[in-house]
């Protein structure tokens, strides 16, 4: 089952875990992160490595993303929707 353990990430310590799909979340609040595969948001398609930051944490695993580029959106997305880097 699911390991939880405390990380430090940017100076800032954030509750971490296993997810459904094997991987270890440790996304924090203002973290810059890529998207894991393409998706379209209100007609604007958002390609695989698309980098935007995290600007909130729902929980661990929902994240409100901002991207700047194609076109400015702030999107909900899934843990396994994005990589930190």
């Amino acid at each position: 089952m699911a390991d939880l353990f405390l990380m430090a990430v940017r100076n800032t310590y954030t509750k971490t875990h296993e997810t459904s799909n094997g991987t270890i979340s440790a996304i924090a609040e203002y973290t810059a992160v890529m998207l894991t595969h393409d998706f379209e948001h209100r007609g604007t398609r958002y390609l695989r490595g698309t980098r935007g930051t995290v600007v909130h944490k729902h929980n661990e695993d929902a994240f409100e993303v901002e991207f700047s580029q194609p076109k400015f959106s702030v999107v909900t997305l899934r843990g396994a929707d994005i990589v930190a880097f």
